[in-house]
C-alpha cells in the first residue's frame, strides 16, 4: 500500500580569559573508563490547537516529524530511521458541528473512513478496536495488501495500512494512518504507542484531562 495523503565566538572568549585557547585539553589516564554517552531525549512534536490547547505526541527514537502541507500546521508526517520500511500521518481538526460528539459517532466515522480499504484488502471487512488513551477515546482497524503478502518488503511500499480515528477532548478530532510491513512488528507498536500515549495540554501547556 502506498502512502496517501503529513567556533568563532567561544574562540575570543577563550583568548580573553588568559590565552586559553592555546592549551589542549587534557588527556584521559590510560585504562580510566569514560563515562557512556547519555541517550538522547525523546522527541515531542505539538499539534497547535488554538484555544483548546495542543496535543504532544513523543516520537520513537530515530523518527522525524514533518509538516508536509504548508497550508494545513495541523497535519505531520512521521519518517521512519533508515533502513525501516514504515511511516505514519496524523492530522488534527476542529469540527465545527456536532457530527461528531459520541462514541457512537466515532466508530461510526472509523468505519466509514476505511471502506476502501476494506475493499480492496486480504480481510475485506472491517475489524475495529479500541485506543487505550490518556484522554478520550477512539477506534482504529488494520488492512493487507493481496499483491504485497509474502513478498520482501518494498521500500516506500506498505504491506499493511492501519485507519484509525481519536477524540481526546470535546470539539477535538485526529485521523491516523500507520504504514508498515508487520503488525506484530517493533515499528508499528512504536507508533502505536505514541497515539495511545499521546497528551492534551492545555493553552498554557500544562497536562488536562477532558471532561465528557
Amino acid at each position: 500500500m502506498t502512502h496517501r495523503p503529513f567556533v568563532g565566538l567561544a574562540l575570543g572568549l577563550l583568548l580573553a580569559a588568559g590565552g586559553l585557547g592555546a592549551a589542549s585539553a587534557p588527556s584521559p589516564k590510560a585504562g580510566t573508563p569514560t563515562a557512556p554517552a547519555k541517550p538522547a531525549a525523546p522527541k515531542t512534536e505539538t499539534i497547535d490547537l488554538d484555544a483548546k490547547g495542543r496535543i504532544a505526541l513523543v516520537l520513537p527514537a530515530g523518527w522525524t516529524a514533518t509538516h508536509p502541507s504548508p497550508d494545513n500546521p495541523r497535519v505531520l508526517r512521521f519518517e521512519a530511521p533508515e533502513g525501516v520500511n514504515a511511516s505514519a500521518d496524523v492530522s488534527f481538526y476542529l469540527p465545527a458541528d456536532d457530527s461528531l460528539e459520541t462514541a457512537a459517532d466515532i466508530r461510526a466515522k472509523a468505519i466509514e473512513l476505511a471502506e476502501d480499504e476494506a475493499d480492496r484488502s486480504v480481510e475485506k471487512r472491517t475489524v475495529l478496536q479500541t485506543y487505550k488513551l490518556r484522554s478520550g477515546y477512539g477506534y482504529y482497524s488494520s488492512y493487507t495488501d493481496p499483491n504485497l503478502v509474502g513478498k520482501k518488503p518494498v521500500p516506500n511500499d506498505y504491506k499493511t495500512v492501519t485507519l484509525g480515528i481519536v477524540r481526546p477532548a470535546p470539539g477535538i478530532v485526529g485521523i491516523v494512518r500507520i504504514y508498515c510491513d508487520d503488525l506484530a512488528g517493533p515499528d508499528f507498536q512504536q507508533l502505536h504507542g505514541m497515539i495511545e500515549n499521546l497528551e492534551l495540554l492545555g493553552p498554557g501547556g500544562g497536562r488536562r484531562r477532558a471532561q465528557f
